[in-house]
């Protein structure tokens, strides 16, 4: 069966906003409650797995309601302009997401909410509304519960009909009653003066709903009680009808609008990107490589593809493909385990900025005679790019091989123009400065040297705008290499 989730926008992004510190971009734009709601959904959807999928929001004062009753909601204090600013951003990510978002003048999110959830129960599907507004337990049925947020943006409690019966002793259509009787100072709904929780329930337990009770006051306990329902049977009923949710929203809501695809991936991480949310761009683009090694999905980017990568696994192509590189050259290495005593280099890419690229596999490198060569290469006096190169210089002296003439070491110069960021993998900087998706399609070891190739470029003029080179240059790489020694001894 399938299985449908509906969020109030509002309440998610209001919990959102006020459980994460202000955060704020470069520019200062803020982004918590869109980080926090983005991190929301994100769960929602990966704990959940749904086929359907819809956001509603509020779009404007609630005038139906307003209309019968001027004081409704007129005690709200407007949202702060930190939070306030956030909303188009977070219907921007939905946008990118390819969820629909629905918001209608005159309406609240609760009615829209309302009349999605019995538009799909027509349907047959099973439900699930995601709000911290507990005004939802009335569309709960057989089909449909209620996830109502608790602490911060991670727990939840899920209410049924069953949980509504064991903590209150209600039906949903109760909880309707239950409001009209005891108000809502919340939404500036009345209720009956005189008339909390405590009796609203035992009034309901006793009678059913504000109908009878209003129908039978001589049969209710307590004369002061019987004169305050007397006195505000219009209030009571005003008030049952202000609590009441619409289901039957004028407006054309297409179910088959929220089937859940695939997002609009290049839209999304550049989304991501300019907003900084690093942790979910490392998520999306995990992701991608995960649902997509072949890399079909079509993501600019600023990298210059090498025209061919060349498999180098005879010593005779490698010798000359070696020398026919020029400068900077880009190196990329893979290792098996973390120590390098250990530990093996089981893959080898070069390139060149002549747009030369090849690779050496594992099972080229298990062939001494190429080890030769590549000792010879890489003792060179070429320049030579890498990334991490004290992890290169320590695997590669385990096996007693010098690596010579590094000039750029693309983590490093990461780490310098941004010490803040922790995050220097090769994926994270080939998408931060290339917009560029690392996967592992055939070739990658050698399409993966072309990377660092174009990233020493890159991080050369950047280090030097910031006039950062002297200390890159004469401090920090040769402390690698010392480090590198270090840690071997």
């Amino acid at each position: 069966m399938s299985k449908f989730i509906v969020l109030d926008g509002n309440s998610l992004a209001n919990r959102a906003f006020y459980a994460i510190p202000l955060l704020t971009t470069a520019k200062g734009v803020f982004t918590n409650a869109a980080y926090g709601f983005t991190n929301m959904l994100f769960k929602i959807i990966q704990e959940e797995k749904p086929c359907y999928l819809a956001v509603a929001f509020d779009k404007s004062k609630a005038h139906m309601r307003i209309a019968e009753y001027a004081e409704y909601k007129a005690n709200r204090k407007g949202n702060p302009d930190e939070l306030r600013s956030q909303f188009p951003i977070i219907k921007e990510i939905l946008t990118a997401l390819d969820i629909p978002v629905f918001e209608l003048e005159g309406y609240e999110a609760d009615d829209l909410i309302g009349t999605l959830i019995r538009k799909s129960e027509a349907q047959g599907w099973n439900n699930i509304i995601f709000t911290g507004d507990k005004d939802a337990l009335q569309l709960i049925s057989p089909q449909t519960v209620v996830a109502l947020t608790k602490k911060g943006i991670s727990e939840t409690e899920v209410v049924d009909e069953l949980a509504l019966r064991e903590k209150w002793n209600l039906t949903p259509q109760q909880v309707i009653d239950l409001k009209g009787l005891m108000g809502d100072p919340s939404d500036n709904i009345p209720g009956v003066p005189g008339v909390g929780e405590k009796t609203a329930l035992k009034l309901l337990w006793e009678f059913g709903n504000v109908e009878e009770i209003l129908e039978h006051v001589d049969q209710v306990n307590g004369k002061k009680l019987q004169e305050n329902l007397r006195g505000n049977v219009e209030l009571a009923r005003l008030s049952k009808r202000l609590a009441t949710i619409i289901t039957d929203v004028p407006i054309d809501l297409d179910l088959e609008r929220c089937a859940l695809t695939e997002p609009d991936y290049p839209k999304l991480l550049e989304l991501f990107k300019e907003l900084e949310f690093k942790n979910l761009i490392k998520n999306i683009t995990d992701k991608i490589m995960s649902t997509n090694p072949l890399n079909t999905v079509d993501i600019p980017t600023d990298f210059a593809e090498p025209a061919q990568v060349v498999d180098l696994s005879g010593c005779e192509e490698l010798r000359t493909f070696m020398l026919s590189l020029t400068t900077p050259i880009g190196i990329y290495l893979e290792y098996s385990g973390d120590n390098p005593r250990s530990g093996n280099i089981t893959g080898v890419g070069l390139s060149g900025s002549n747009g030369a690229c090849g690779y050496l596999g594992t099972a080229a490198l298990e062939d001494e005679a190429v080890w030769s060569e590549l000792e010879q290469f890489f003792a060179s006096p070429q320049a030579k790019a890498v990334h991490d190169y004290k992890k290169a210089y320590s695997y590669l002296n385990c096996r007693n091989i010098a690596l010579k003439e590094v000039e750029m070491d693309i983590m490093l110069a990461a780490y310098l123009i941004n010490p803040a960021s922790g995050k220097y993998s090769l994926s994270d900087l080939a998408f931060e400065q290339l917009n560029l998706v690392l996967n592992k399609e055939p070739g990658y070891l050698g399409r993966r040297s072309s990377v660092v190739g174009q990233l020493a470029l890159v991080y050369r003029e950047k280090l030097k705008d910031l006039e950062l080179w002297p200390l890159f240059e004469d401090i920090e790489l040769p402390l690698a290499r010392i480090l590198g020694k270090m840690e071997l001894q």
